[in-house]
């Protein structure tokens, strides 16, 4: 009876012991400076891609930011594309550098244009996105699915070592 007793325990021990992997929350990490880290999202385009600097830190919930366009070879700036909140504080029509104001995450594409393009033509963009978190790490997955999961694998090991025991005990009489 012992052996099954601490049997069943081991077995709830390295069930339970798969919870604390799990327990992370998904939402933004604070900066050791206390602020929020923003994230900015470049996608580039066939026409090139861009650059980002931090010009300030967060302040009341916004921050500095100075984007520069990069044209390929043959192309030159058209036009910006920015998703998310944001106030543009200086632009630099003809080569696309641009001071704005963020106040959470962004997502910058750049349009570029050939000579000869028509006018308001723009390059459909393709590529793989630059992606800068700063110091947090990407959080994947549904947590609440995730702990579902862990639960039910944590009973379904607590069932198997009770019929387990249950075996042994029987064989035993």
């Amino acid at each position: 009876m012992k052996k099954v007793i601490v049997v069943m325990a081991v077995l709830l021990v390295l069930a339970l012991s798969v919870f604390p992997a799990f327990a992370e929350e998904a939402t933004k990490v604070p900066s050791p400076s206390g602020g929020l880290n923003y994230t900015i999202t470049i996608i580039p385009t066939e026409g090139g891609t861009a650059s980002y600097a931090f010009t300030t830190e967060i302040v009341d919930g916004k921050q500095g930011v100075h984007l520069e366009a990069n044209p390929n070879e043959g192309f030159s700036f058209a036009r910006w594309d920015i998703q998310g909140s944001y106030t543009v504080t200086n632009l630099d029509s003809a080569t696309g550098a641009m001071d704005i104001v963020i106040s959470g995450d962004i997502v910058c594409t750049p349009y570029y244009s050939k000579p000869g393009d028509t006018p308001g033509e723009t390059i459909v963009p393709s590529a793989t996105a630059k992606i800068d978190n700063n110091t947090t790490s990407p959080k994947t997955g549904n947590t609440d699915t995730t702990m579902v999961v862990m639960i039910a694998l944590a009973a379904v090991l607590t069932v198997a070592a009770g019929v387990g025991a249950a075996t042994v005990v029987a064989k035993k009489k």
